[in-house]
């Protein structure tokens, strides 16, 4: 019978500033646990796209298992519709999945947070939340354990805002990208296209996201244009910025 946990107070109400929880989820309906176990390998979260069809797809690394037997574990697991293997360096594996059903990064995001980190060793998870101002930090637990019961909250930590600039530098650089751009860009970057070799084709990357191989490469040759434009933009701003302050060493005193 799975062992059931007392969670730690959970603060109800939004605070005018962040907060880290951090999980512990030993539930063997969660893919990373069960992987975990049944293979004795590490599992560490990488990546998740929404797809335009409505399924995830969520990319994650294994340490310590055999590709073949990963594959076959994962393809079998309930609400997988397919799985696929990368081998990367130091004897890591890349996998990508196709979810249909529910998963736990999507029941994060649906309550308001985001799931910074998830790593499972033994059939134990550990997953680090990032409950911004605004949102209750219960409504987040009750979300992750309503998706996973076996479920315990073991730290909590308030996060200080204070001069911290509501949109980041990174932010308006991917504005200009429209959600298709972004997936594909995601989609290539977390699946090894720009890897030296080669660890995904642009027809891989189009499977996963489940789009053509012509859509799938208009959309991120886009993405790449809007995004380089973005940089070299920012950075020839702040040059003139620089080039224009007064030397100090000709100012007069």
């Amino acid at each position: 019978m799975p062992t059931t946990f007392e969670p730690m107070a959970v603060p109800s109400a939004a605070s005018d500033d962040g907060v880290e929880l951090v999980f512990e989820i030993r539930d063997e309906r969660y893919l990373f646990t069960t992987l975990s176990a049944e293979l004795d390998c590490e599992v560490v979260a990488r990546q998740i796209v929404q797809r335009s069809d409505g399924d995830l797809l969520e990319f994650f690394s294994v340490a310590g298992a055999d590709p073949e037997a990963v594959t076959a574990f994962a393809s079998a697991f309930p609400g997988v519709e397919r799985a696929r293997t990368i081998p990367r360096a130091d004897d890591e594996l890349l996998v990508e999945v196709v979810l249909s059903g529910p998963c736990l990064g999507a029941a994060i995001a649906d309550a308001g947070a985001v799931a910074r980190d998830a790593v499972a060793v033994d059939g134990v998870a550990t997953v680090s939340v990032d409950v911004p101002p605004g949102v209750a930090p219960r409504s987040v637990y009750d979300a992750i354990e309503e998706r996973h019961e076996v479920t315990r909250l073991v730290s909590k930590r308030q996060q200080s805002t204070t001069g911290i600039v509501p949109i980041s530098d990174v932010d308006r650089l991917l504005d200009p990208l429209t959600d298709k751009q972004l997936r594909a860009l995601k989609v290539a970057l977390a699946g090894g296209y720009y890897d030296w070799p080669r660890q995904s084709t642009a027809s891989e990357c189009a499977e996963a996201l489940g789009v053509s191989q012509p859509t799938f490469s208009q959309h991120l040759r886009r993405a790449e244009s809007k995004l380089l434009t973005a940089v070299f933009q920012t950075a020839t701003r702040a040059s003139v910025d620089r080039d224009a302050r007064p030397d100090p060493d000709h100012l007069s005193s």
